[in-house]
């Protein structure tokens, strides 16, 4: 598995500038909580993605944002972790990143099906984040996402 997303990455990556996407860099940035800095990382990585990949679908974006994660080492024994679909009480949150101190809950739209409020909306909705209320060594955040599936970014994120 470790291979393969390496492979993979190497393919995704060799478009990107390795300041963009060096891997401590992200990780960093939502160690610090600097969500600004994360969230320009993750727009130029998207937005080095080869247009004749994408199927043009949240999944499409969902399924990066996982690959990216894997490929930089979460690892759940180690730095933390990536799951994708965590299945609630009241549905399933689209993404969630758990480091040692800190929990991020994502929801995600594409452009003109939604803002990021209503994906934050959401995740409160839904109670996507509530199982992480009692964790208090950790610090939660929720983010609601839109991705722009023409011009293939981030458009915009709101954070709780």
């Amino acid at each position: 598995e470790r291979g393969f997303l390496y492979s993979l990455s190497s393919y995704f990556f060799k478009n990107s500038t390795p300041d963009i996407v060096n891997s401590n860099r992200l990780i960093d940035d939502l160690y610090d909580g600097n969500l600004e800095s994360f969230f320009k990382r993750l727009t130029v990585f998207y937005a080095s993605v080869p247009h004749h990949l994408s199927n043009k679908t949240e999944r499409d974006f969902q399924t990066i944002f996982y690959i990216i994660f894997r490929t930089i080492g979460m690892d759940p024994t180690v730095n933390g972790d990536i799951r994708v679909e965590e299945a609630t009480s009241h549905g399933s949150s689209d993404a969630v990143v758990e480091l040692p101190d800190e929990i991020y809950v994502f929801e995600f739209k594409l452009k003109g099906n939604g803002t990021a409020n209503d994906a934050l909306q959401q995740i409160n909705d839904k109670d996507y984040a509530l199982k992480y209320d009692t964790d208090t060594s950790k610090k939660l955040y929720k983010i609601g996402v839109v991705f722009d599936n023409d011009r293939r970014v981030v458009d915009e994120y709101v954070v709780e």
